[in-house]
């Protein structure tokens, strides 16, 4: 216990080239509380067990079996430290070309095991922060923040009641399905938006169409004010107005019918007739 320097316990074993260096064998079923190997120490700096393996080229470096069928609530690795600052665990592996830096093998998302937690995190009052199941779900408590792209296989489905925000553009290369679109804007590039919809469609303010607006059955504009159009309105069948219709130009008519008037017709400068006039 007084040594200050060098080694408490060295081995060599230079030419071994199978076999095992060092073995613990405690195979006994009764039950065991202490521990097959254990290390404790004041040191403050340094480190407090080393392994060098720098010319494995195949096999293990260090390796757990705990395949029994009675290994069943056990931890295989356990780390429970009162570290406030600094890494706990740290892997460096950056001279890596193929290969996995970490590894986890589980059963399929099918067995009766899809019940469990590849990986999980819970905070202290055992509230789970995040999680990815057997079945590949990924659930988090707070958001997931990325520089680069999200591909998703599936559906991406919002349970939330909140928003969701977009900093960019969000690019739909399908359709885009919603009870309700809320924004400021909403520009579309290529293809015709489709309202299949049974309601009605809302605008606060105003609709502009650069190239035009069709309508497939009646167009019904309830409002008090005027409905102004800067160029032509074409009507294929008729105008139907319960008020006037006011006009600074001309009615000009090319239809080979005749023009019906229920009421009066009241020309406050002349009437000028190309052709027979019949009354």
């Amino acid at each position: 216990n007084s040594i200050n320097t060098g080694k408490v316990i060295g081995i060599s074993a230079s030419a071994l080239s199978s076999g095992k260096l060092f073995e613990i064998n405690a195979s006994s079923s009764t039950a065991f509380t202490g521990s097959l190997f254990s290390i404790r120490t004041g040191v403050t700096t340094g480190t407090i067990a080393s392994i060098s393996a720098r010319n494995l080229t195949t096999g293990t470096i260090f390796k757990v079996i705990a395949s029994g069928s009675g290994t069943t609530s056990a931890r295989i690795f356990d780390i429970n430290t009162g570290i406030k600052t600094g890494i706990i665990a740290s892997i460096s592996a950056l001279n890596l070309t193929t290969g996995d830096v970490f590894s986890i093998r589980v059963p399929n998302s099918n067995s009766a095991n899809s019940t469990g937690h590849i990986f999980v995190v819970r905070d202290s009052n055992n509230q789970t922060i995040a999680s990815l199941s057997f079945g590949g779900n990924f659930e988090t408590k707070g958001k997931i923040t990325t520089k680069g792209l999200i591909v998703n296989g599936g559906s991406i489905v919002s349970n939330g009641t909140g928003s969701s925000s977009f900093g960019g553009s969000l690019t739909v290369t399908k359709g885009f399905n919603a009870a309700a679109i809320v924004g400021t804007s909403l520009t579309i590039n290529t293809g015709n938006p489709l309202f299949a919809g049974t309601g009605s469609a809302t605008f606060s303010g105003s609709l502009n169409a650069s190239k035009g607006i069709t309508v497939g059955a009646n167009a019904v504009i309830s409002g008090t004010g005027s409905s102004s159009v800067a160029g032509s309105f074409r009507v294929s069948k008729g105008i139907q107005g319960l008020g006037d219709i006011t006009a600074t130009g001309l009615f000009i008519g090319y239809g080979a019918g005749s023009n019906s008037f229920s009421g009066s017709l009241t020309l406050s400068k002349g009437l000028i007739v190309g052709s027979d006039a019949r009354i």
